[in-house]
């Protein structure tokens, strides 16, 4: 993805920031097709807004030669392409973890768009440098310091060559010069100009004419056999990372996709869990890319998993160092043990109240202000429950209720109920609300 970053932001054809038709421009497709895609991506855990403002900040328009993101934090500008796309990457999981449940696509979409860009463009794009629809041009050797007549006679000699060249490409089918022309081509000096003579057919001619050297003045030593190996084992180990790193990201969207799903089944789900698999995927694929070649930017993203799993398990059941972002799993056995209220700014947060069994009225408070809660209530015990979500979900009994803004849910013990009501209120600003009996 080299060529990335020489795309220019288009200032004619733009719908909201030139992103588009700029890439368009650049792969040569129709920029409705890269607009297209961006959408989907962005239904797709939200990865195409991440992508969509990366490319925002980081590609510079046409008539600028900096970036929104140089001009605004000027340190930026001595950043690595690894360090770029690793703060891409980090944000793209972070920004699919934080909008998964609010899109309807998951990481399949995206994948299926991933896929067609690869197989249906840049697999099959023409590299720079592959001229097989036409005969490739010669290079021909350097004569250094002062000019000699021999010099000049071989400077001569080499635009006889290129004249032979210009007229085989423009006339693919060359007709067999008569003796009396060839005869007159090899006979005129150097310095004279002539017509241009019609390529020959005769192959040894033409080899013969394609050497700019033929007695071997000024021709380099030949290249090491070894450098060519080693040159060649190269180019194949770059081509098995690239693909090693295709197949690492499809094997990382599969398995977040299937964790996705295990979660909206019920499963108890975490940041944990997720960054715990992703940072074995990475991990798995340095030890494979250590025999045939390693992505480029793995290693610094898996640094940046690690960081964040680290981070992970040092907020979790630790709020109060953290600053109120985490995760908290909260148990309580009697009434004795129960606080006013639990609050989370950021984060998950767990309360088991079945074994709650209030002698007296009494109320309970829990809320969190991004993330989700997840509220056990007891059974048998007359509860009345006020909950409230500022923009999200709420689910009861693993079934969906509502999404959206401003929701509520209300329920009151039955008529029947015999014994002190327990108050229990709930509170989401935004994110998950889930009531369990």
């Amino acid at each position: 993805m080299s060529s990335i970053w020489t795309v220019r932001r288009s200032v004619t054809d733009r719908k909201v920031s030139g992103l588009s038709a700029g890439l368009a421009r650049a792969w040569d497709v129709d920029p409705m097709l890269v607009r297209v895609g961006f959408a989907v991506l962005a239904l797709s855990g939200g990865i195409g807004l991440v992508l969509y403002a990366a490319g925002w900040l980081m590609l510079p328009a046409e008539d600028k030669d900096q970036s929104q993101l140089e001009e605004w934090i000027p340190q930026t500008r001595t950043w690595s392409r690894e360090v770029k796309i690793g703060v891409v990457v980090a944000a793209c999981i972070i920004g699919a973890l934080a909008l998964s449940w609010l899109v309807p696509f998951s990481f399949s979409a995206a994948l299926v768009v991933a896929a067609v860009w690869y197989f249906g463009y840049y697999r099959n794009r023409r590299r720079p440098g592959d001229r097989s629809e036409q005969p490739p041009r010669l290079q021909f050797a350097e004569f250094p310091g002062e000019p000699t007549a021999f010099t000049e006679a071989a400077k001569a000699w080499q635009q006889r060559i290129a004249e032979y060249q210009e007229a085989v490409l423009r006339k693919p089918t060359p007709r067999t010069p008569t003796a009396a022309a060839a005869a007159a081509a090899a006979t005129t000096a150097p310095g004279l100009s002539t017509p241009t003579p019609e390529p020959p057919d005769d192959l040894a001619r033409e080899a013969f004419l394609a050497h700019p050297d033929p007695v071997g003045l000024y021709s380099e030593p030949e290249p090491d056999n070894a450098m060519e190996q080693l040159a060649a084992q190269t180019r194949l180990r770059r081509r098995s990372a690239r693909r090693l790193g295709l197949a690492s990201v499809i094997v990382l969207g599969l398995t977040m996709t299937g964790l996705g799903v295990a979660s909206v089944l019920g499963a108890p789900i975490t940041v944990g869990v997720y960054l715990s698999a992703a940072l074995l995927i990475f991990g798995l694929t340095l030890l494979i890319g250590a025999r045939i070649g390693r992505p480029r930017g793995l290693a610094f993203g898996t640094v940046v998993v690690a960081l964040a799993m680290i981070v992970t398990l040092f907020a979790q059941n630790n709020t109060a160092v953290a600053g109120g972002v985490g995760i908290r799993h909260l148990h309580y056995t009697s009434v004795a043990g129960l606080p006013a209220g639990d609050h989370l700014r950021v984060g998950q947060l767990t309360v088991d109240l079945r074994q709650v069994n209030p002698d007296r009225p009494r109320s309970y408070t829990a809320s969190v202000g991004t993330g989700r809660l997840v509220v056990d209530l007891p059974a048998g015990v007359p509860t009345r429950l006020n909950g409230s979500v500022g923009n999200g979900m709420i689910i009861s009994d693993g079934r969906q209720l509502s999404s959206g803004p401003d929701l509520s849910l209300r329920e009151q013990p039955p008529a029947t109920a015999v014994g002190p009501v327990f108050t229990v209120n709930l509170k989401v600003g935004n994110g998950q609300l889930e009531v369990r009996r």
